[in-house]
């Protein structure tokens, strides 16, 4: 899974405890169970899968958070993420929200 290999990779770059080690089956059933309040953001370079974000969506409140995500170790600084943000500001009427939650942190901020 595209997005399971990316995340792993980059809790193995910030050496993130066990605990954040999620297997695939997480991200599998975060996607069959939430469907229409997940959304899968990659961003690519030519052909290659370089960062990938999942966000929760919540249309009756009208809040979106950031749930997790990663970036390729040598593509950190072409800042994926910062694309699947960009995506998210043009976005659809599906990513038009009252509120984002935008913040993710290994430790207390």
């Amino acid at each position: 899974m595209v997005f399971s290999d990316i995340y792993k990779e980059t809790m193995r770059f910030v050496k993130a405890s066990d605990y954040y080690f999620f297997d695939d089956d997480y991200f599998f059933n975060l996607l069959e169970n939430l469907q229409e309040k997940i959304l899968l953001i990659t961003a690519y370079q030519d052909d290659k899968a370089i960062g990938s974000s999942i966000y929760t969506l919540c249309q009756e409140s009208g809040i979106m958070q950031f749930h997790l995500g990663g970036t390729l170790n040598a593509y950190t600084h072409l800042q994926p993420s910062n694309l699947s943000l960009m995506s998210l500001a043009i976005g659809d009427e599906r990513t038009v929200m009252k509120c984002y939650i935008l913040v993710a942190a290994l430790a207390p901020i």
